[in-house]
């Protein structure tokens, strides 16, 4: 089973690398974000999920990505395709936040899918995220409760992710709160 490819980008495509190794040029499905990080004649590696029918590679700059990669592929009606669109959308810790704390409508809104399908991620990978997060997916679901309670006093999603890098994780939620409010009204009147 192939599980990396280290090579050079050779051809960048609509969501797609073509990665050579060997004297084999590797079409590779990747997300946004790798395809940001990388340009023609550039070294890079990813690791790998294959779909069998059609043979499909896609790839993925940490494990961390293919393991929920992995999990999204696990839920019935979720393939490869609709797996790659979530991830896209979200960044994995967001994701495993949204999941951990059952936050369907923010799921079905961020990834562009709908409340039913987000109901059902997070039916079946809440156990397993939990397990496998830990303490990471709690800070960030600090983060995400964060967002929801900004987005719900009226701030645009623009002026909340401006901010958001400026406030530690390892806060309290009425800590968080209280600064984020406070760089906004900064950034409000500043401007």
């Amino acid at each position: 089973m192939l599980y990396s490819i280290e090579g050079k980008v050779t051809h960048i495509g609509d969501r797609f690398v073509v990665l050579e190794t060997a004297g084999i040029g590797f079409k590779v499905n990747v997300l946004d974000s790798f395809l940001g990080s990388v340009g023609v004649g550039t070294a890079a590696r990813v690791v790998c999920f294959m779909q069998q029918d059609p043979l499909t590679l896609y790839g993925f700059a940490s494990q961390e990505e293919l393991s929920f990669f992995e999990l999204l592929n696990t839920i019935s009606g979720i393939g490869p395709k609709i797996a790659a669109k979530i991830m896209n959308a979200v960044p994995v810790r967001r994701l495993s936040a949204y999941v951990a704390l059952e936050q369907k409508d923010q799921l079905a809104s961020q990834a562009g899918i709908s409340t039913k399908t987000a109901s059902k991620i997070i039916l079946d990978l809440k156990e397993k995220i939990q397990k496998s997060s830990g303490k990471e997916a709690l800070m960030e679901s600090g983060l995400v409760e964060l967002e929801s309670i900004l987005s719900d006093l009226g701030y645009k999603q623009k002026d909340i992710e401006s901010v958001r890098p400026q406030i530690p994780a390892e806060l309290t939620i009425e800590e968080k709160v209280r600064r984020a409010l406070k760089l906004l009204s900064t950034k409000r009147h500043g401007q």
